[in-house]
């Protein structure tokens, strides 16, 4: 018999208001990684019904033509036996192109189009150091706000706590998310 820890995660709400441009049809995609890249990414969340029983990525329903959707999911993962300070969910938000583009149109075809990520460690240093480090850890539980970056995470943002991410240049005001952990 092995013995499992389960997480869930429940994204709340988004705020994008202060964004110019085209971001209203918003969907969230979560990943849980075990470093930093595509070859980090686990395959430990719980699909839906009618999808395979665990999948690397979870995503919500699109938000249509609203800049500060709330959201309604329930994420449950499956958590390695063994955290390090590298595990982090990594949350991206895309705008969901609804039309086609006309053949004349020049735009991307792309249906997905990413417009901010932030992340959250899943153990974090009690001391809130900018940098986590094996030592006194604590899952990260409760209620999060997190800053959405526009552009790439800084390098090694994976160890940055939510609390020190204005030291890396993230305004913690403009673009946030909210979830419960």
């Amino acid at each position: 018999s092995r013995l499992h820890n389960f997480s869930y995660i429940y994204p709340l709400s988004l705020n994008f208001s202060n964004r110019n441009g085209s971001c209203r049809n918003i969907m969230l995609k979560i990943k849980l990684l075990e470093m930093e890249g595509d070859s980090g990414v686990l395959k430990c969340i719980y699909g839906k019904s009618s999808s395979a029983k665990l999948t690397s990525e979870a995503t919500t329903a699109v938000q249509y033509h609203n800049k500060t959707p709330y959201f309604y999911e329930e994420v449950k993962l499956e958590l390695p036996p063994y955290l390090t300070s590298n595990h982090h969910l990594l949350f991206q938000f895309y705008h969901i192109v609804c039309q086609n583009p006309k053949p004349s149109d020049k735009q991307r075809s792309d249906k997905e189009q990413l417009i901010g990520v932030t992340w959250l460690p899943l153990q974090m240093k009690f001391e809130e150091k900018d940098r986590l480090d094996d030592g006194v850890l604590a899952l990260a539980l409760g209620e999060h706000k997190l800053p959405v970056c526009t552009g790439p995470p800084p390098s090694a943002y994976s160890c940055i706590s939510p609390k020190n991410f204005h030291r890396v240049g993230i305004d913690l005001e403009q673009r946030t998310f909210w979830l419960t952990s």
